[in-house]
C-alpha cells in the first residue's frame, strides 16, 4: 500500500514567553573565574547611535583646613611641652634664662653709661664752639679795626713801605694834615711842579742815552731844592713815597664778619649815576698826594 503523504499541519509559532520579573537569579559562577566579556550588540543598520549623557559628579570637599593645622599644631606644642617637663633639660633652660637675664642688665648699663658720656661730651663740644667763637672773633675784631678811628676797615689799604694798614678815611686825613702844613711852610711849592728826582723806572730807561739822562738831570736840578712834601706812616713814621694798596682780602673778611654779627657795611664811596647815564669813573683817592 502506498504511503501517502501526512497531512499538513499548520505550524505553530514560537512565542517568546515573557520573563518573569519576580523569578530569582542564581549566578552559579565561581569567584576566581574571570567574568566571559559581555558582547555588545551590533546597532542596526540605518539607525543612529544615541550619545548617552554625561554624568557629572561634583565631589565636595567639606574637611576644614584650619582643623588640621590647629590638630597639628597642638600635637606639635603637645610634642614641646612633653619634652620641657624633662628635668635635665628644664634646668638647662633656667640657667640659659639667667644668664641672659645678667647679660640683659649689664647691656642696659653700658647703654646708660654710654648715654651719660654722649650728653658730657655734647656740652663739652657745644662750650667749645662758644668759647672758640668768642675767641676768635675778639681776636679777628683786633686786626679789621683801624688803629686811628678804632672802626672797622671797610676799605683798607697797605703801605707799601712799611706794610701797616689803615681805612682809606684816616690815611686821606693824616696825608691831608702833612700836606697842609707843608704848603704852610713853603707857599711857593705847586704840586703839579716836578719833585726833581726821577722815578727809579725813568732813570733806568734814560741811562742808555748818557746825553740825555744828563740834560734832563740838569733840568731837574732847580726844584730840588723845593723839597716835596714827606709823608709818612701814622703809626711807625717810615717814610711814604708811594700811594697805598687797598687790601682786598682783608675788605672781605671784614664783610664777613660784619655779615656773622648782623652788622651793615657802609656804603661805598664811588656813587653811581643814577637813571641811564653812565656811572662816572672814580677818582683815585692818592691822585691829590701822588701824582
Amino acid at each position: 500500500m502506498p504511503l501517502t503523504d501526512a497531512p499538513n499541519r499548520p505550524t505553530r509559532s514560537k512565542r517568546k514567553r515573557p520573563i518573569d520579573q519576580n523569578v530569582e537569579i542564581i549566578d552559579i559562577t565561581s569567584d576566581d573565574e574571570e567574568p566571559l566579556p559581555v558582547k555588545q550588540p551590533k546597532p542596526k543598520a540605518g539607525r543612529k547611535l544615541r550619545s548617552s549623557p554625561e554624568k557629572r559628579h561634583e565631589i565636595v570637599d567639606i574637611t576644614s583646613e584650619d582643623n588640621d593645622v590647629d590638630t597639628g599644631l597642638d600635637s606639635e606644642r603637645h610634642y614641646v611641652c612633653s619634652k620641657l617637663q624633662t628635668p635635665g633639660v628644664r634646668q638647662c633652660l633656667e640657667e640659659e634664662n639667667k644668664r641672659l637675664q645678667l647679660k640683659m642688665t649689664s647691656l642696659l648699663i653700658q647703654k646708660a653709661e654710654v648715654q651719660t658720656q654722649m650728653a658730657r661730651l655734647r656740652e663739652e663740644l657745644q662750650g667749645a664752639k662758644s668759647a672758640a667763637n668768642g675767641m676768635n672773633l675778639s681776636k679777628i675784631d683786633d686786626h679789621i679795626c683801624c688803629e686811628i678811628c678804632t672802626l672797622k676797615m671797610w676799605r683798607p689799604f697797605i703801605l707799601p713801605a712799611c706794610g701797616h694798614t689803615f681805612c682809606m678815611s684816616c690815611l686821606q686825613d693824616w696825608f691831608q694834615t702833612i700836606l697842609t702844613r707843608h704848603v704852610r711852610e713853603h707857599p711857593q711849592w705847586d704840586i703839579s711842579l716836578p719833585s726833581g728826582e726821577l722815578p727809579t723806572s725813568t732813570a733806568l730807561a734814560l741811562q742808555r742815552y748818557p746825553r740825555v739822562y744828563q740834560d734832563v738831570v740838569t733840568v731837574l736840578i732847580p726844584y730840588r731844592s723845593m723839597p716835596g712834601p714827606q709823608y709818612t706812616c701814622p703809626r711807625c713814621r717810615a717814610s711814604v713815597k708811594t700811594a697805598p694798596i687797598e687790601d682786598y682780602a682783608l675788605k672781605a673778611i671784614v664783610a664777613a664778619v660784619a655779615t656773622e654779627t648782623g652788622e651793615k657795611p657802609q656804603e661805598s664811596l664811588v656813587r653811581r649815576g643814577k637813571g641811564k647815564a653812565k656811572a662816572q669813573p672814580a677818582e683815585h683817592p692818592w691822585a691829590k698826594f701822588f701824582p
